[in-house]
């Protein structure tokens, strides 16, 4: 089933949520909270590094390209590189739960949708490469600095699963999972941003600077992809998958109103604060 058919279904799943309600409610109750996260990948930047040698790698092969036109003997003999990266962004929610079990039960379960603000950005790139030419013996270097970054705002509909340790008292820890989507449109939006430059140096002759940047949407470049005669990206993506493992404590505050903070995974590293009211 594609993805937009599946999203056209949510609203007909939480309607009939919401009509069954009464007949629920004789079994358990409901819960209505809003929370706000701030979100990261920077726990995991050494990971990053990977796919960074693999981008570096593009630069140096684009710019010994660059300096082949006019300087077609001098081919790369080595090339080093160092970034610095960092991925945050926020995230802000509205859920609805269903406790099975009562006032008292332990589990429920959640409907919720999702927007969350990411951001991916590489502050600052270095790569130096070393380049040869054998025919008139000579070495030259090319420092390219580079930098961008990319936002996307996704819309995710998710279904959670939780578990509450102690759930009559005042301080009741609990873990959650859960898995949801967003539309694949909210790729296509995601606005790229990035550029870069470089100085050739060779001892005794004048430098040589080049470079290139680009500010589009993942949809535009796809589409220039496709003009090209290339598959899309977007052809075996049905749809922006979420995950979401977290372990919390909710606290009383007063009768039916419950103040919840948790930590864990949301497509990234979360912190997140939240309210929830019973009724």
């Amino acid at each position: 089933m594609k993805a937009s058919k599946l999203l056209r279904l949510i609203p007909v799943f939480v309607l009939v949520f919401l009509l069954a309600g009464p007949g629920l409610m004789a079994k358990g109750h409901f819960e209505i909270g809003f929370h706000y996260s701030g979100w990261s990948l920077n726990i995991i930047k050494n990971l990053v590094g990977d796919a960074f040698d693999n981008m570096a790698e593009n630069f140096v092969d684009e710019t010994e390209k660059e300096i082949q036109n006019d300087n077609p003997d001098f081919y790369t003999e080595d090339w080093s590189s160092d970034s610095d990266f960092n991925a945050d962004g926020s995230n802000w929610g509205i859920e609805m739960r269903w406790y099975p079990g009562g006032h008292d039960g332990s589990f429920s379960l959640g409907l919720s949708i999702e927007k969350t603000t990411i951001n991916l950005n590489m502050d600052r790139a270095y790569v130096d490469v070393f380049l040869r030419n054998d025919v008139e013996d000579l070495s030259g270097t090319a420092q390219i600095n580079a930098s961008g970054g990319l936002m996307m705002k996704p819309m995710a509909f998710m279904l959670s699963f939780r578990w509450n340790i102690h759930p009559v008292g005042r301080i009741s820890p609990y873990f959650q999972m859960g898995f949801g989507f967003a539309s694949i449109q909210s790729l296509k939006d995601a606005e790229l941003s990035f550029n870069y430059n470089y100085t050739f140096k060779v001892t005794g002759e004048e430098d040589e600077t080049g470079g290139d940047s680009v500010s589009k949407t993942l949809g535009e470049l796809d589409d220039e992809r496709v003009a090209d005669g290339e598959e899309s990206m977007f052809d075996k993506i049905p749809f922006f998958p979420f995950v979401n493992m977290v372990i919390g404590i909710r606290a009383r505050i007063v009768q039916n109103v419950h103040l919840l903070v948790e930590g864990g995974i949301f497509n990234g590293f979360i912190i997140r604060g939240g309210l929830s009211i019973r009724f």
